[in-house]
């Protein structure tokens, strides 16, 4: 089946998802995985993620939650082994690292993208589901994903200033990241709510040592008169 995909769409990674079937038989995927890749090496520039996601065990949230964990674990470059964790990395002071959780929808990705630059910072989503899910029609027909995130935006996410994790869920992904790069990290329960953003623009107003944006300040206070 990797062969067929690769073959006939050339994806750059094919995510793997386990069911029920092949967890109730004991399937050993990643024995199989390491298989695929001693026999048929022309497939090395093809990254493989394997995520258990029995549908008996866990909810959604949770599936999604072990799916951005692995590709940090798999795909992001690591701090140097000679090197305590963090020192020494060339970092990007303006690049944010953002793991969005799954009740977070394309158009709320869209507007933390316009917040963050708002601070002079570039945000980078993983998972990115703006650009592919948002309801959009491509020119042409393509066999893979639209939008999202790349490989190469992937690998070098270790070098990124900090990582913001929305959604409880995201905390394991982001203390991946952490254990793996040595990025300081911040989880959002949620981003409803004065409390919640303020705490949000602070944040960003202390990564970016800039001020918040006056557009922010009017839209608070707006809320903060209507309520």
């Amino acid at each position: 089946a990797i062969i067929n995909i690769v073959s006939r769409a050339k994806p750059e990674i094919i995510a793997i998802c386990s069911t029920g079937v092949t967890e109730v038989k004991g399937d050993d995927v990643e024995g199989y995985i390491k298989l695929i890749r001693a026999k048929h090496p022309e497939l090395s520039h093809v990254a493989l993620v394997y995520v258990s996601t029995p549908d008996f065990k866990d909810a959604f949230q949770d599936g999604w939650s072990k799916a951005v964990a692995r590709m940090v674990e798999q795909l992001v470059e690591p701090a140097p082994a000679d090197l305590p964790k963090g020192d020494g990395v060339a970092r990007n002071s303006r690049r944010v690292n953002v793991l969005p959780g799954s009740h977070l929808t394309p158009g709320d990705l869209d507007e933390l993208r316009d917040i963050i630059e708002a601070f002079g910072l570039t945000p980078v989503f993983l998972p990115d589901l703006s650009g592919s899910l948002d309801g959009h029609i491509p020119d042409e027909f393509t066999p893979t994903t639209l939008g999202g995130i790349s490989l190469a935006e992937i690998a070098q996410m270790g070098s990124s200033a900090y990582t913001i994790a929305i959604g409880e869920q995201m905390r394991g992904a982001a203390l991946t990241m952490e254990e793996k790069t040595g990025l300081p990290f911040t989880v959002f329960d949620r981003l409803t709510g004065l409390a919640p953003n303020d705490n949000l623009m602070s944040l960003l107003s202390r990564i970016s040592g800039m001020p918040v944006p006056s557009k922010y300040r009017r839209q608070r206070s707006q809320l903060v008169d209507a309520m």
